[in-house]
């Protein structure tokens, strides 16, 4: 199964300009990374709908895309994020970023994004930089197409 190239934002740009770049790119998410190019967490268009909830959100859209998340995962009855990563953060464990190697096979892809209940999956190298991403689409498409 291959992958598509992916779309990075640092975590200190403007999330304004993240959920641009998902339009001009034509994805429902990418990559954060920190000052070393190290995968350090994701933002998507599910990440917009916390506007409905409150109207802080608006605010938060010309903030750094780390704070724009934080606000995010601090809203666990949202339903938005999920209800895995909220009991983590109420747990007081640190959060987590999912991730796979480029030669995981399609199984573990299969585990992880059913375990952690999530749609896409960045694929990083050996310093945890991300290469890739696969999503539930791309492994849907993997195992319908004739062999």
């Amino acid at each position: 199964m291959g992958f598509k190239s992916v779309v990075t934002v640092r975590d200190t740009d403007v999330t304004y300009k993240a959920f641009k770049l998902m339009i001009e790119k034509k994805v429902t998410g990418v990559a954060v990374v920190d000052a070393n190019g190290k995968l350090i967490g994701n933002i998507s268009v599910s990440d917009f709908k916390f506007a409905e909830f409150e109207h802080r959100f608006w605010d938060l859209l010309g903030s750094p895309v780390l704070k724009y998340l934080e606000q995010v995962t601090d809203k666990p009855e949202s339903n938005i994020r999920s209800h895995l990563f909220s009991w983590l953060k109420e747990s007081g464990k640190p959060p987590i970023v999912v991730s796979v190697k480029e030669n995981d096979t399609l199984g573990t892809v299969i585990k992880f994004l059913t375990f952690y209940n999530i749609h896409r999956l960045f694929i990083t190298d050996n310093n945890g930089k991300p290469i890739g991403v696969v999503s539930l689409y791309d492994v849907l498409k993997a195992v319908t197409e004739p062999v």
